[in-house]
């Protein structure tokens, strides 16, 4: 994958997410995964305004992609449990390795 494809498949994903959601509400639902997220995104800006070279860029294009990814899919996790109780007040958030487990749902009452 070249810089320009990994870049815009970042975009993509990130666009995708902020089309629902603001990084407030993935701070709520899931804080280590907004700190993780925001990082990353620092990672990649510096690598692109320091020049980095392409393996450099792709490598952090790639992995802003995926955080986007999961955030989006913890955000409708969230999304779905809120739904279906309305009444919980506090959503604890915990993902697990992808793979066949895919993504856990824990609820907590404050």
């Amino acid at each position: 994958m070249n810089k320009q494809q990994a870049l815009a498949r970042e975009y993509k994903a990130a666009a995708e997410f902020k089309s629902r959601w603001t990084l407030s509400d993935l701070r709520q639902a899931d804080e280590r995964l907004h700190k993780a997220v925001v990082e990353q995104q620092r990672n990649l800006n510096n690598a692109l305004l320091l020049q980095g070279d392409e393996a450099e860029i792709v490598e952090h294009a790639e992995a802003m992609g995926r955080g986007w990814y999961v955030a989006s899919e913890v955000m409708r996790s969230v999304a779905a449990v809120r739904r279906h109780f309305p009444g919980a007040r506090v959503i604890r958030v915990r993902i697990k390795e992808r793979g066949d487990d895919g993504i856990a749902i824990g609820e907590e009452n404050a």
